[in-house]
């Protein structure tokens, strides 16, 4: 294992390509729809997000095979901004770091073409700095199309780059990082609907 002074040469790819590729406005994470099996299905929703620490709960952050975990997911913060940190060693070939995942989450209620939209957001700015230099936020879209029976949440991702963002081969490994997020997202709000 290369030691961590060397993960600065990972570091120094992500400024070099700064200059090459313009930064787009959200990379797509990842789309899900699913069945809700309630007559109120709306109001169970607004009911669990407003305890979004509850919701969180459920939560687990998923990893890649780079990736292993040393210090485990703790949840803390208010019940409508729960913080969430983990401790994980990642590697890229070679060349391993600790990585501190620290994301803080808000929901707010939006107009849309849904019965219901929200928005969770999660903030990773207070992340280890190689992964908030590339995304500042995970943004997903909660959008309901009510029925008589229930109805059908389509859940949508977005990483939201940050000022620093830059195209290549770190951001691409950390996209793929965050894609891995939405089934784990997903699962969560779909327990937390059940409970």
């Amino acid at each position: 294992m290369v030691k961590n002074k060397n993960w600065v040469a990972l570091g120094f790819l992500v400024v070099m390509s700064q200059a090459i590729f313009a930064m787009p406005a959200a990379d797509p994470i990842g789309e899900i729809t699913v069945p809700i099996n309630h007559p109120q299905a709306a109001e169970l929703i607004e009911s669990k997000t407003s305890n979004l620490r509850s919701l969180m709960v459920y939560y687990q952050i998923a990893l890649d095979s780079g990736s292993t975990v040393t210090v485990p997911e703790q949840i803390s913060g208010t019940t409508d901004h729960p913080v969430i940190k983990e401790t994980v060693t990642k590697c890229i070939f070679i060349i391993c770091k600790t990585l501190n995942i620290d994301m803080e989450f808000t929901i707010t209620k939006e107009s849309g073409p849904c019965s219901l939209n929200m928005t969770l957001l999660g903030d990773l700015r207070r992340s280890d700095q190689l992964l908030s230099d590339v995304y500042s936020d995970i943004s997903i879209n909660l959008c309901l199309q009510t029925t008589p029976t229930g109805g059908h949440l389509k859940i949508k991702g977005l990483a939201i780059p940050s000022a620093s963002y830059s195209q290549g081969f770190i951001q691409s490994h950390f996209l793929d990082l965050l894609k891995l997020q939405m089934p784990a997202i997903t699962k969560a709000v779909e327990q937390s609907l059940s409970h």
